[in-house]
């Protein structure tokens, strides 16, 4: 597993920020996340390396930046996507 900068984890092959949310399909703000929500695929995520442990430290991350910037533009959707993230692979679903 690679780890970024800031000590997040990230899938095997994905060493940036950027990488990540191409992975995830976030795109920019919060309306896109939530709707790539729909898009994702448990099969999908498990291909590209996602676990739940890095589903997690992403929700925290983007949960704690929302609670610290209510005016960030993504970080409140990104929370929402990583928990469904996290439902897929744990089997929340």
């Amino acid at each position: 597993m690679a780890e970024r900068r800031s000590g997040l984890p990230l899938p095997e092959g994905t060493e940036t920020l950027r990488q990540l949310g191409k992975l995830m399909k976030w795109g920019t703000g919060n309306d896109a996340a939530r709707r790539g929500k729909m898009g994702l695929s448990l099969s999908e995520l498990l291909a590209d390396g996602m676990t739940p442990e890095i589903a997690e430290a992403w929700r925290v991350f983007y949960s704690e930046v929302a609670a610290r910037n209510p005016d960030n533009p993504s970080a409140e959707g990104r929370a929402e996507l990583m928990e469904r993230v996290l439902d897929l692979l744990t089997g929340d679903a």
